[in-house]
């Protein structure tokens, strides 16, 4: 079995004039970038993170308000243990 010689291996003309042409377009229509509306929601979510994790994570001024509060025996009067429970059902029902 004999090989011919294959010629050449320079450049392939049609595929460098395609070349040219979609440089040509790159550069008069110029770069752009689209974000999905999942990939904005994301980020929304990461930066609301970001801002609580920034904050401290107890109020110690109100935790010994509400342990004072607590250990005060007139303070669990039926009237406070209601208004409680209507305020923990309100936040359940997302009122």
């Amino acid at each position: 079995m004999m090989i011919d010689r294959l010629g050449s291996t320079g450049s392939v003309p049609h595929l460098d004039s395609a070349a040219r042409n979609v440089s040509r377009v790159a550069e008069a229509k110029g770069d752009s970038v689209s974000i999905s509306d999942e990939g904005l929601k994301r980020a929304e979510f990461f930066r609301t993170a970001e801002i609580v994790h920034a904050e401290a994570d107890v109020r110690a001024g109100r935790v010994a308000e509400i342990k004072a509060k607590l250990a005060d025996p007139a303070y669990l009067s039926s009237i406070v243990l209601e208004k409680t429970a209507d305020r923990i059902i309100d936040q359940l029902l997302g009122r």
